[in-house]
């Protein structure tokens, strides 16, 4: 039985009707949008509810001010009396900047306009909202928590003292002769292997205890150890480290779902009992186990977010006018009949004709008269008729494949169209995209061991060597490159992760078009580049630094400059060698290499020029080194240190560009962007194409066929209907006869 494809318009569209359509005819109906661009908040809400201890006493500032002590310094860094108050004060501003976070990503979202060709169901209307919200989630956290690693970095890497007495311990003391003496003590932990290691060497951290032992029986040999006092009591969920933000991002909060922790904490710090306030009302709930303040800050203390979508908004903002949906149907009866008769006759005839072609054939050609040339040439002109005429056909190419969509693309561009499958396709799907890093950032020169020995080999006779700085700014640039590599990757992995719209299958220019415009939007760090440079070089880190260093003239002992009276103080770094005839002396000024006040201003005020193959300085730097590379327990061999290439084909940056300004382009040499329309076209799997084109009705066996059907139709017709035609028109002869005898006898009668 014959098959048609139709096409059907539905008008007047409410959501109720176009639930039914697309319950029965999801994969052909479409119903295009009058509106295809709307913001969000048109139609979107969010509730969000917070972590409880955003919410609660303990981000007060009366919480806080009771928890600080005029003399926490001296209780040593185990103890949570040194931390306490800044704990809570950092804890308090984390909440505050996630729910301002919150409430911008709100304002993001809302204001973010929701592209809508096509209606959409309400499922994938949750889907497209939920993952553009994460998307802007997942965003902002990640910039918050970069920003965060790199300023716990530059803390460490610069040895910026906390006032606290975390990471390093101040004393003064005076002698017999009434000379006042300022000492230094860094903290320090043992490791592992039973070494001692400071702060600026790496991030300790241990339980945060209390201990009811005075703080004046604290020696100062004992207070740089970090070691927690005998007979100690644990704050449960608290950690000590050598900052209060290094200890607060370990937390878990334990202590504050503790009733008994809490009394604990009133017994250490007094002012807590002048609060007044009953501490089992005000006990957290609903823990999260095992989930750091680091864990929580990353999901910027979001326990819930759950997305409302008022669908029947959404539905009045597209306002599809109408719907079209295809079905395919069996010839109704009608039809069959006709077609039944048709070919009935066609059959009676091509009998006829095969039967007595041989016999009438000659007759034909010999008595040939004027009426045969006239029904001659009636077939002609029907034949014509009915091969000439045309109609224009809605063809289905049902799942074609990525060389049959590009034939037809090139013969039906107009009119075809493909409707995918998979409307909404992950860009991971089908790009790759990938950074080229500046060279320094996989060299030898940001290895551990690299860093190791430069700390080794520091110059004690001279404090104004480079040598004795060299150390940290290499492992500033380490950890830059680091960051940079996780923030890009972080970037390019929330890109990937973000969906391509398409409801229809692209052709590849328009694919490409519309895809480079959202590769040129991953590849925008400008903002957030930005931002990051300006924490790398605040001038208000630098009015933190607890020493007042100077920076003398080179072959010179007089001070020309004081950090503490001007931030911007710089000089060139020098090398200096000690002999016994000479004494100290410079060996080797170092070009382009500054030193500032801050080892993040020695290296972004420099260049990397020292570090290339056609640089003097690189070997008469690795020569000074191997003085102090006999005496290293390293494993690393400085003829495996292989210097930067100079070359202007594989990078944008020439040797004499200032670090700064290669940390502003986060070290991207390049973008390694790939596509593959094939994976896109594979994704979109379109479940058929239409086109329109004019065709003939009939094939010329078609038109042959036809003719004969027609013709045989019509003489079996004939058949059926010419007896009862001449019944009734022998009737109709006959009534009119005996009219006209009747008629004629009643006038006869009146003469």
């Amino acid at each position: 039985m014959k098959t048609e494809s139709t096409k059907v318009i539905v008008s007047n569209i409410t959501p109720v009707k176009f639930d039914e359509l697309n319950s029965k005819y999801n994969k052909t109906l479409s119903c295009p949008c009058s509106t295809i661009s709307m913001p969000h908040k048109t139609f979107v809400s969010n509730t969000i509810k917070f972590h409880p201890v955003c919410k609660s006493i303990f981000v007060n500032q009366s919480w806080i001010k009771a928890l600080y002590l005029f003399n926490a310094s001296q209780y040593g860094v185990w103890d949570f009396r040194t931390t306490a108050s800044s704990q809570f004060a950092l804890l308090s501003d984390f909440c505050s900047i996630s729910q301002d976070t919150i409430f911008q990503i709100e304002n993001d979202v809302g204001n973010n306009d929701f592209i809508t060709t096509y209606l959409l169901t309400d499922t994938q209307i949750h889907f497209e909202v939920n993952s553009t919200t994460e998307s802007f989630k997942n965003s902002a956290s990640a910039r918050i928590i970069m920003f965060l690693n790199y300023l716990r970095t530059t803390v460490r890497e610069n040895y910026l003292v906390s006032a606290l007495n975390t990471n390093l311990i101040t004393g003064i003391s005076s002698n017999s002769n009434n000379m006042i003496h300022v000492a230094a003590f860094p903290v320090y932990y043992k490791s592992a292997s039973g070494n001692s290691v400071s702060c600026n060497q790496g991030n300790p951290t241990s339980a945060a205890t209390l201990n009811p032992l005075l703080n004046g029986s604290l020696t100062v040999n004992r207070i740089p150890r970090f070691e927690s006092m005998p007979n100690s009591t644990i704050v449960s969920g608290f950690f000590a480290a050598c900052t209060p933000l290094e200890a607060l991002l370990q937390s878990t909060l334990d202590c504050l779902y503790e009733n008994e922790c809490l009394e604990l904490l009133s017994d250490y710090f007094p002012a807590l009992n002048h609060m007044g306030v009953n501490w089992t009302d005000f006990l957290l709930t609903s823990k999260q186990e095992n989930l750091s303040v680091n864990d929580y800050f990353n999901n910027l203390f979001i326990e819930e977010w759950s997305t409302n979508i008022n669908y029947s908004k959404y539905f009045n903002e597209c306002h599809p006018s109408v719907c079209t949906y295809t079905t395919t149907d069996r010839a109704d009866i009608s039809y069959t009949i006709a077609l039944f008769i048709s070919l009935y006759g066609g059959l009676v005839i091509i009998l006829r004709l095969i039967a007595s072609f041989l016999v009438n054939v000659s007759l034909k050609f010999k008595h040939r008269s004027r009426n045969t040339s006239v029904h001659f040439g009636s077939f002609i002109i029907i034949l014509l008729f009915t091969s000439l005429s045309t109609q224009t056909a809605t063809v289905t190419i049902p799942n074609p494949s990525l060389s049959t969509y590009k034939n037809l693309q090139m013969l039906y561009s107009a009119t075809l169209n493909c409707p995918c499958s998979t409307k909404t396709i992950s860009y991971r799907s089908f790009v790759s995209l990938s950074p080229v890093l500046h060279q320094v950032c996989s060299s030898g020169f940001v290895t551990d061991d690299w860093v190791v020995l430069f700390k080794q080999s520091t110059n004690i006779e001279s404090p104004n060597d480079w040598r004795n700085r060299a150390g940290a700014q290499f492992q500033l640039l380490s950890d830059f490159c680091r960051l940079a590599n996780k923030t890009i990757d972080d970037s390019v992995d929330r890109f990937l992760k973000k969906f391509f719209i398409a409801s229809t299958v692209f052709n590849e220019i328009d694919f490409n078009t519309q895809l480079n415009s959202s590769e040129r939007r991953c590849t925008s760090f400008v903002a957030s580049r930005s931002a990051l440079y300006g924490i790398a070089t605040d001038d208000r880190l630098k009015l933190v630094s607890f020493i007042l260093p100077e920076i003398p003239e080179i072959n010179s002992t007089m001070l020309t400059c004081v950090c503490a009276t001007n931030p911007h103080c710089r000089a060139l770094n020098v090398i200096y060698t000690q002999t016994s005839i000479q004494g100290i002396y410079v060996s080797y000024v170092m070009p382009s290499s500054i030193r500032g006040c801050l080892n993040s201003d020695s290296l972004l005020l420099s260049t990397l020029q020292c570090l290339y193959a056609d640089s003097d300085c690189f070997p008469i730097l690795l020569s000074h080194l191997k003085k102090f590379y006999s005496s290293s327990e390293l494993k690393l061999s400085l003829h495996d240190i292989s210097p930067l290439i100079n070359d202007p084909t594989q990078s944008r940056f020439p040797p004499n560009t200032l670090v700064s300004t290669i940390f502003k382009e986060m070290m991207v040499e390049q973008w390694n962007e790939s596509s593959s329309y094939k994976n896109f076209y594979e994704s979109c799997a379109p479940i058929h194409c239409t086109y329109s084109e004019k065709i003939r009705t009939k094939t010329i066996a078609g038109i042959m066929l036809a003719l004969m059907s027609v013709i045989g139709g019509l003489v079996v017709s004939l058949r059926l209907i010419t007896p009862y035609l001449v019944r009734f028109f022998y009737y109709l002869w006959e009534k009119i006869n005996k009219r006209q005898q009747n008629q004629q006898q009643d006038e006869q009668g009146k003469y």
